[in-house]
């Protein structure tokens, strides 16, 4: 047996492949949209970590400390969890979840495009790009998926 029918199977014994439930209602798979919003998690949790833990470096000015600290700690506290939270519901079939999803992915586009725009160039610059990017598409993609007449 090959590594990528085990990978395959367990993968459809957790359910991860596809939306799992039939009555959402959606006009295409969700999987790349869950697979980005994950990725979309990860990157704002580290962002948001390096940010809070290494304050002087990132954010170079008073001013940029002021601004964009309590964001991440914002961003850790209610943020990711409201993302999380609504991927889970809407993975569970959950109407709710469904459409706090890209009200989520949109929170993190609209937080990160000051953070893009606003702090000097650093090591997080790249992390910042990502974030908006991801979200961007992740968010049209998500909204295009849900099928706007039955909702």
């Amino acid at each position: 047996m090959s590594t990528k029918t085990i990978s395959s199977d367990l993968l459809k014994n957790t359910g991860i492949t596809g939306s799992r439930s039939a009555s959402l209602p959606i006009t295409r798979d969700l999987t790349l949209a869950y697979a980005l919003s994950l990725i979309v998690a990860l990157v704002v949790t580290v962002a948001s970590v390096v940010g809070l833990l290494y304050q002087t470096v990132i954010y170079p000015t008073d001013e940029l400390l002021l601004s964009f600290a309590p964001s991440d700690a914002f961003n850790l506290v209610v943020g990711l969890p409201i993302l999380l939270g609504s991927m889970w519901l809407a993975r569970r079939g959950k109407l709710i979840g469904l459409l706090c999803w890209p009200g989520a992915l949109f929170y993190v586009l609209y937080i990160y495009v000051p953070y893009v725009i606003g702090v000097p160039f650093n090591v997080l610059f790249l992390p910042y790009l990502v974030l908006v990017t991801l979200s961007a598409y992740t968010l049209i993609g998500l909204v295009a998926s849900i099928d706007s007449e039955v909702v």
